[in-house]
């Protein structure tokens, strides 16, 4: 969808995004600048933003443990994405596409004030995401619960470290009772660790 998103011809964009299910918004400049890398449809403007929520975040969010966030460069130069994911049971399943010029935290604001959780009678779930000040303003104005995903906690620490290791029984845990239970071992190595190195 990125791709095509981005490679699509100017006079087809709004009829595409048009074109999708659920809900969407584009917000477009009037004022693009000529020196801005930015995607410019002819006789209307530069894209700012777009966000689309598909019929199926609704069950999708419905159901799951945690929220994803996160944004990438790589799939859609000259801007940042975003795909929210729904975390069922450690896995994603895919629930819209935010994209606008940087990931600020209107980035991740616009999916969740288009999605309207607290109106749909959602509770918000727990977020997982990087350490990024963009994700941190938005779960800070959302009052969202923010939790460190594994893969950047490994990126964090070094996935080769040995502290590491005093963490991989918690990581482990595939429910919340085998991560109960790693506690009282890990809370002994953790302060073995601080007080011998």
């Amino acid at each position: 969808l990125i791709r095509r998103l981005m490679r699509i011809e100017a006079a087809e964009f709004l009829t595409f995004i048009l074109s999708l299910p659920g809900r969407k918004l584009a917000v477009i400049s009037t004022k693009s600048n000529p020196n801005t890398p930015g995607y410019i449809i002819e006789g209307v403007g530069e894209l700012q933003l777009f966000a689309w929520v598909p019929p199926w975040a609704l069950n999708g969010f419905a159901r799951c443990n945690h929220l994803q966030v996160d944004a990438s460069f790589k799939g859609a130069k000259p801007y940042a994405y975003y795909i929210p994911q729904a975390i069922i049971a450690n896995r994603g399943l895919a629930c819209g596409l935010v994209i606008a010029p940087t990931e600020k935290d209107e980035l991740f604001l616009s999916y969740h004030r288009l999605l309207r959780f607290h109106e749909l009678g959602l509770p918000h779930p727990p977020v997982l995401a990087d350490l990024g000040g963009a994700i941190h303003s938005f779960a800070e104005q959302e009052g969202l619960q923010l939790y460190m995903c594994h893969r950047h906690l490994l990126e964090a620490i070094g996935s080769s470290s040995h502290a590491i290791s005093l963490f991989q029984p918690l990581l482990r845990a595939l429910t919340e009772d085998e991560f109960l239970a790693a506690v009282p071992q890990f809370a002994c190595d953790l302060a073995a660790f601080v007080n011998h190195g």
